[in-house]
């Protein structure tokens, strides 16, 4: 198996009909695929996989060989980043969708040159090595499933899994990439999987599966995950460079594979290189083997060391994250700023798709979407710009401390190398071991009774905080405040009289009729009126919109208005959309005269201005 199979590696690689070369790819999807690969090499190290072969832009873009020399199966990748947008059913096949009629002159053998019928007719070349295939992409395949569900939401599955209408039109499509007489397709073969690698930086999600890896296999040298990192992109960035075809399968592992035997020697040689917690943990062993520091200190020092480095390690790591995801957040601002001030520029011309020439709406939905994802986007800055501060600190305060470490573990080593005649510094330190030890102990204690101390203290101040805000009494008094003024709101709306002494706050009405609206204005009055009070904890704002609810008649919705102006809770900020005018009082009155519109064309630049350094300063606040 092993020879006829490699035979049939390197026969599959130098078929041009099959083989992806580099030439099709930018700067950033080749270094998404480098970044995928190592992350999957990693993955099938930590699986114990005992050898493998990666070869890049041989077969497809990525093909993963289960040996180097007598491989039994081979799976094959397309791997392909993309910066907007789902994979759609059209994208991935070229085949029309279920139900309608393909274009003139279009028909499903146009797969053949889709990603999917790419790599499907890779697969079917293997005849000798189990083969199957797996459209990769940071981007979900929005393709229904025949359980409801879409492929988007899913991290993995096979077409075979697709819903029927989408998947009988597959298998059509796929029948005609066969030879004659060959078995029926099989869509089975071909999995599509979503990976959480962001295509702008791809070596960051890699870094931090390095970290992980190394975490478990070697913790010292987790700290040299992106020197590791540097150096296997290195590695693999020429594999497949070159477009010129091999002469046999050892130049085409030489040009375009990387081994599991390569992949273990370069974490083999990080274990080589020496690091700062190795010699730390030399000088401890050496200053508590001749006296100069008792077990209890070389302890405290070990989980000092500990705690410092891994605060340095993750540190550093979600810094660069941190400020990677503020960058794209406000070049996406930027973007928006400029789409939103031409969308409100008048006149312009009709926005027609360059791609398909249709002219699209503009509606009011489509623009209030826009500025709420702007809206949510900014929010997003705010809380990063604080963490990364945050992170920035510590990172600061953790590298002094690792310096001020270094300085002293090199005083004492000095020291420990000092002689004075024929006696060491060691044994003079030694001799004194057991009086330092019993003023170590002591101080220790000290420390300790203190922290409790403090600790208790604030114990004490939480526990009576939270006494106070579960005391029955105050809750006695804040549900009858509310049943007192649920009693009163009854009266004022013309509302049959129940009996409120069992209200609980929960409990909202349910009439029908044109009661029911009023008794649910009377409830919520009463939740105000408990929020607003001598005990409430809350103030929020109120909006009641549309009062003429289930046919309020002209005696009841003058009540309802009413009620709204003056028997609402002081203070209390009340927006009301009314269909009739009134002459109650009211702090502000504001008609709207044209049909779906709060805000009219000709108000929006004088509104930007007066809101627009308003929003800026608020999150300026915030961060």
């Amino acid at each position: 198996m092993g020879s006829s199979a490699i035979e049939e590696v390197f026969r599959v690689a130098n078929n041009k009909d099959l083989a992806e070369t580099g030439g099709g790819h930018n700067q950033k999807g080749v270094d998404f695929q480098r970044a995928w690969a190592l992350s999957r090499m990693f993955e099938l190290e930590e699986s114990g996989a005992n050898d493998f072969l990666i070869l890049f832009e041989a077969v497809q873009d990525v093909a993963e060989l289960d040996s180097e020399t007598a491989p039994s199966s081979i799976r094959v990748y397309q791997v392909k980043k993309r910066d907007r947008g789902e994979w759609d059913w059209s994208n991935l096949t070229l085949l029309p969708a279920p139900g309608k009629k393909p274009r003139p002159g279009k028909s499903t053998d146009e797969i053949k040159d889709s990603p999917i019928g790419k790599l499907y007719s890779a697969v079917l070349a293997f005849k000798d090595l189990e083969s199957s295939g797996v459209f990769l992409s940071n981007a979900g395949c929005n393709l229904p499933l025949a359980n409801g569900d879409n492929a988007a939401t899913s991290l993995s599955c096979d077409l075979s899994q697709l819903e029927a209408g989408h998947l009988d039109l597959l298998k059509v499509g796929l029948e005609s990439l066969h030879e004659a007489g060959a078995s029926p397709a099989n869509p089975k073969l071909i999995r599509v999987e979503k990976v959480p690698i962001h295509p702008d930086a791809p070596a960051t999600h890699l870094q931090g599966v390095a970290v992980a890896f190394l975490n478990k296999r070697s913790p010292r040298h987790a700290g040299q995950a992106k020197s590791l990192v540097d150096a296997l992109l290195a590695e693999v960035g020429p594999l497949g460079a070159k477009t010129n075809s091999c002469s046999n399968f050892d130049e085409l592992r030489r040009q375009k594979g990387y081994s599991r035997g390569q992949f273990a020697s370069a974490l083999g040689s990080l274990e080589q290189v020496p690091d700062l917690v190795s010699l730390a943990e030399t000088w401890l062993d050496k200053l508590v083997t001749e006296g100069a520091m008792n077990f209890m200190e070389a302890t405290r020092v070990r989980i000092a060391m500990a705690a410092i480095y891994k605060r340095q390690v993750m540190g550093g790591e979600l810094l660069a994250s941190i400020h990677l995801q503020t960058n794209l957040a406000n070049e996406a601002l930027s973007i928006y700023e400029g789409d939103s001030q031409f969308l409100r520029s008048e006149p312009r011309e009709a926005l027609v798709c360059p791609v398909c020439n249709a002219e699209h709406s503009e509606s009011f939905l489509d623009l209030l979407t826009y500025a709420e994802d702007a809206r949510s986007l900014r929010d997003i800055t705010v809380h990063l710009r604080k963490d990364a501060r945050e992170i920035e600190n510590k990172l600061s305060k953790t590298n002094a401390a690792i310096a001020a470490l270094e300085q002293s573990y090199r005083k004492v080593a000095a020291l420990l190398s000092i002689r004075r005649g024929d006696m060491q510094f060691s044994q003079v330190v030694e001799s004194m071991g057991a009086e330092k030890a019993f003023r170590a102990f002591e101080e220790e204690r000290v420390i300790l009774e203190t922290e409790m101390a403090d600790h208790l203290l604030e114990h004490e101040r939480m526990t009576e905080a939270m006494n106070k805000l579960t005391d029955r009494n105050r809750s006695k008094e804040i549900l009858k405040i509310f049943r007192e003024a649920y009693s009163a709101a009854l009266v004022e709306l013309s509302l049959p009289m129940t009996d409120t002494s069992k209200a609980k706050l929960t409990s909202r009405p349910n009439l029908s009729g044109s009661g029911g609206p009023r008794s649910v204005l009377a409830y919520y009055a009463a939740l105000w009126a408990a929020c607003y009070g001598e005990k409430g904890s809350f103030r929020i704002p109120l909006v009641v919109d549309a009062p003429n609810q289930q046919g309020q008649d002209h005696i009841n919705l003058p009540k309802v208005i009413s009620f709204l102006s003056s028997k609402l809770p002081q203070g209390a900020q009340l927006i009301l959309g009314s269909e009739i005018d009134t002459d109650l009082p009211f702090d502000r009155k504001i008609e709207l005269t044209e049909q779906y519109k709060l805000l009219s064309e000709s108000d929006f630049d004088e509104a930007e201005a007066t809101l627009g350094p308003l929003v800026l300063v608020m999150y300026l606040k915030a961060s």
